[in-house]
């Protein structure tokens, strides 16, 4: 009994023709089995294991949850917490007293205005005595 797809090689074969994403290990192109390449060989400069293993490797900074921290980090940050709610109230309040007295300049100038008699404009043959 013969087993369907089967080419008589240790794993059996399931596509016949390279596909787009087949790369060649010998020129490092697209869309043909290596055996059949008739390009010329490319170098790719790759470091070495050694280099590998004697550049330093960047530390990952991992925040714990809540649930592993000691309570005193734990109160700390509620804390911090806090203190960032009440300053952001206290700029608040800030900018509305301000505001307040950008008002009350206004409101000033305007009754200064009111308060002033309009003075006649006169031409240059006209004299006030």
């Amino acid at each position: 009994m013969k087993k369907i797809g089967f080419t008589g090689r240790r794993y059996p074969s399931t596509e016949s023709k390279p596909s787009a994403n087949t790369k060649c290990q010998k020129c490092l192109e697209t869309g043909h089995w290596t055996y059949e390449c008739k390009n010329t060989p490319t170098y790719k400069a790759r470091p070495t294991r050694t280099q590998q293993l004697t550049k330093p490797l960047k530390p990952i900074s991992l925040e714990l949850p809540d649930e592993f921290k000691s309570k005193r980090e734990l109160a700390e940050k509620a804390l911090l917490l806090e203190k960032e709610k009440e300053r952001e109230k206290e700029e608040e309040k800030e900018k509305e007293r301000e505001k307040e007295k950008e008002k009350e300049k206004e409101k000033e100038k305007e009754k200064k205005a009111k308060d002033e008699p309009k003075k006649k404009k006169l031409r240059k043959d006209e004299y006030v005595y």
